[in-house]
């Protein structure tokens, strides 16, 4: 996991001065605050996109899906970030990948619209982590969404609450986030009397 000062120097660390600055502050938003995998990142496209109650949501590909059946709602500061990145894209269709490889866009035989793929995705988000002075050899672009279950755990969610935002299949799988969190929290250890 990256501690909260952490995910705000990967944060500071992007240029959202740039195209490619803007794409990328948005999808570690995605996956920092939103606790998006980044296979759910490579597959969303702009169709992807809607509202609902006032909300914006992002219609997601689970892990190991063949179809659309889950959904995230966007953190209000994730949704900024990717409403800044999508303001500057042009000819946006419901099909169109919702992050491009903004570095093939121009030159013979590039496609304009290439959907970026996993491992550029990875190589991104490692390059900021390295930026930031957060790289470890644990560190790894899955970090972003155990940081977002943990954060979300620490800011009091419940474990179905986590668990529906995390979109675990198994309980168990959460609870392993509310075990570490409660053994470092308040540990028993520290009830022992001697």
């Amino acid at each position: 996991d990256l501690s909260r000062s952490e995910l705000i120097s990967v944060f500071e660390a992007i240029d959202r001065e740039t195209q490619i600055g803007r794409r990328d502050f948005a999808m570690v938003s995605l996956m920092a605050r939103n606790g998006l995998r980044i296979i759910e990142v490579h597959r969303a496209n702009y169709g992807d996109l809607e509202e609902r109650m006032g909300r914006t949501i992002l219609r997601i590909w689970g892990k190991g899906r063949d179809e659309r059946d889950e959904f995230v709602v966007l953190s209000k500061p994730a949704e900024e970030a990717l409403l800044e990145y999508l303001a500057s894209r042009k000819g946006l269709k419901q099909s169109s990948p919702l992050f491009i490889n903004e570095s093939k866009k121009k030159g013979p035989g590039r496609k304009p619209q290439e959907r970026i793929s996993v491992r550029h995705i990875r190589r991104r988000v490692t390059h900021y982590f390295e930026k930031a002075g957060v790289k470890t050899s644990k560190t790894t672009v899955h970090s972003l969404r155990h940081s977002f279950v943990t954060l979300a755990i620490q800011g009091g969610a419940s474990l179905m609450e986590a668990q529906a935002a995390a979109r675990h299949r198994s309980i168990q799988t959460t609870m392993v986030y509310f075990h570490e969190h409660g053994r470092l929290d308040n540990p028993v250890e520290d009830r022992i009397q001697i």
